[in-house]
């Protein structure tokens, strides 16, 4: 964090000359590592693309949206902070690089190597051990699932890396989530949740997910359901564009991600036990950098009647991708 300490020295000189709110702003956003831009991954990325203004709808939308509204009032519609959320960790050039064993059965490969490690870089505590690390000198992200640290050094079940320019999807599968997302993919920034604006699509988690393989634009899906409610990896939701947000009595927080599900809407891009959106977790940071509610709990609640108003956009055939794992310039694996 040697960067961030720069930054608030110089910030903090200046800061004496600045009103007490103004200069509390500049050292906070001094402390936010420097995650890359809060809207990863290419402009040209799906993701990164707002809805056109009369999108075609799914002829069975109603039915997807029906199983996604009783998952919703079961489990909640929630924001993942402190427990399955996305840890992400920035490499510098003196971070240390090592080498980690990735021990799935079904892995194409045993080991990644000399990957930018910080020290204190943990994975999420939950069942997905979920960590992304970014190297933005070499413009690489590491992804890893099940991440652990032990008496032998770095392992996770699996692990995988993409170029930070690149559109954030892994063309061929294998990434550490079930979709083909990159892990950065899709997720809440809190510097977003400070400017009140989320410029990309969000990625969400749903236990309903159809069998028969993704949609454009995910690349995997492990999906096993059949229902007429189940919804296939890769599909995209949207808000509806007409709804009133200043008659439901929002907070702040929930009314900065209504926009953006209006706007940019959010994909299915994992299994999960309920609804659920990520957000970057509080433990990425030296200090807590969320607000409010955001800041005191691991979960937060969105309200029920966002699901409510949510549809379907058309989506093409599901299809069966071959996973491969390809080559780049971020990292060997063998």
């Amino acid at each position: 964090m040697l960067l961030a300490s720069g930054v608030i020295r110089q910030q903090g000189a200046v800061a004496k000359k600045l009103p007490p709110g103004i200069a509390i702003a500049l050292l906070v956003v001094a402390l936010l590592p420097a995650t890359a831009s809060a809207r990863a991954f290419s402009s040209k990325s799906p993701l990164n693309r707002p809805i056109s203004s009369s999108p075609a709808i799914h002829p069975k939308s109603a039915s997807m949206v029906a199983s996604l509204l009783a998952t919703g009032r079961e489990g909640g519609f929630r924001v993942s902070l402190r427990q399955w959320s996305v840890p992400v960790y920035v490499a510098r050039r003196s971070t240390p690089r090592v080498r980690v064993r990735l021990t799935a059965d079904w892995a194409p490969s045993s080991v990644m190597l000399r990957v930018p490690m910080p020290r204190r870089a943990a994975p999420d505590p939950e069942g997905d051990g979920h960590m992304a690390i970014v190297d933005p000198r070499r413009g690489c992200e590491y992804d890893f699932w099940q991440a652990s640290k032990g008496p032998k050094g770095w392992s996770a079940s699996w692990g995988n890396r993409i170029g930070t320019g690149s559109k954030g999807i892994f063309r061929r599968g294998l990434s550490a989530r079930a979709s083909g997302f990159a892990l950065r993919a899709g997720v809440i920034f809190p510097q977003e949740m400070k400017r009140g604006r989320i410029r990309h699509a969000l990625v969400f988690a749903f236990p309903n997910v159809k069998q028969g393989g993704p949609v454009s634009p995910a690349t995997q899906s492990d999906g096993e359901e059949s229902g007429a409610g189940a919804i296939p990896m890769g599909a995209r939701l949207q808000l509806r564009p007409g709804l009133n947000l200043r008659a439901l009595n929002l907070a702040p927080w929930q009314k900065t991600i209504a926009r953006a599900l209006k706007r940019y809407g959010m994909f299915l891009g994992d299994t999960g036990g309920t609804v659920a959106l990520r957000a970057v977790s509080t433990q990425s940071y030296s200090r807590n950098p969320y607000r409010g509610e955001l800041r005191s709990k691991p979960t937060v609640a969105l309200p029920e009647v966002l699901l409510e108003n949510m549809r379907v956009l058309r989506f093409g055939a599901q299809r069966d991708v071959r996973p491969k794992l390809l080559r780049n310039r971020c990292a060997v694996m063998r």
